[in-house]
């Protein structure tokens, strides 16, 4: 496996309900019983992300990519191997509700609740709203572009601005650990384009930990500050590459010759 030199910190955090949690990901896999023959999804996994740090992963359909994502939230038990995340209180083994956000690739957004119920829903399940859950909704709804369509319904949105409701949904519960699962895939490009300045504007103002799921190279690469390759089904990781690009960071940076350079060589290994 090469594994490129990756920084021991990630960057500064400091959200009003604790620090970003670093995530350990140890020996991880899994297989799938299927209806036929069990399907081996991903084999010893191995991955600590740090505190703060935006890391992608990449790989061809069908490596578990996904799969990884839904262990890390809990929402399927591995085969073998476990998560741990470091938080300011010790390792855990589960983070509280709330403390992890998950976008998919679908707003998943209640149709016949508007733009700001969408948002504190979570918050009212959780038992967790009040006027400063209520402030930092604005706040974020404000950094979206979302302003003025609090009371819209989703069927009144367009696909980009039901993926920032979505994400601004996640991000109201301040996370500690952020998963999205291709959340742009859907989109047009120059909408992708936009929504991905848009998530970097968020990740600066409420940093927590990303891990994020993407097929396109060049997203993975502006993105991060690390991006691991995955091989073909079943799962490993075949390169760990730290992303050394100045932030903040502009869509004109994709014409910089060490973007291009980065770009080149994870297409190099996905073949």
């Amino acid at each position: 496996m090469g594994v490129a030199s990756v920084p021991s910190q990630g960057r500064p955090v400091g959200s009003s309900r604790g620090q970003a949690a670093r995530i350990r990901i140890l020996g991880v896999s899994h297989t799938y019983a299927g209806r036929g023959m069990p399907v081996k999804a991903l084999e010893n996994i191995n991955l600590t992300v740090e505190p703060g740090q935006f890391l992608s992963i990449i790989g061809p359909s069908g490596c578990g990519k996904s799969t990884l994502l839904r262990i890390v939230a809990g929402l399927v038990r591995s085969s073998d191997g476990e998560v741990v995340f470091e938080v300011d209180s010790g390792p855990v083994r589960e983070l509280p509700g709330g403390d992890i956000g998950f976008v998919f690739q679908d707003s998943v957004l209640l149709p016949w609740k508007t733009v700001w119920d969408n948002v504190i829903f979570p918050l009212q399940v959780l038992g967790r709203t009040g006027p400063q859950a209520e402030a930092t909704i604005r706040e974020l709804l404000e950094l979206a572009g979302l302003r003025g369509f609090e009371r819209a319904l989703p069927k009144e949105l367009s696909g980009g601005m039901r993926q920032r409701v979505s994400i601004v949904r996640a991000l109201a519960m301040e996370p500690r650990v952020l998963l999205m699962d291709e959340p742009f895939g859907a989109l047009d490009a120059l909408t992708r384009d936009r929504l991905n300045i848009e998530l970097l504007r968020l990740w600066d103002q409420h940093p927590m930990t990303i891990l994020f799921v993407t097929h396109s190279i060049e997203e993975a690469v502006f993105l991060s500050d690390r991006v691991v390759v995955m091989s073909p089904r079943p799962g490993r990781i075949v390169e760990d590459l730290a992303i050394e690009l100045d932030r903040p960071r502009a869509i004109e940076v994709r014409d910089e010759p060490a973007f291009r350079k980065y770009v080149a060589h994870l297409r190099g290994l996905l073949g």
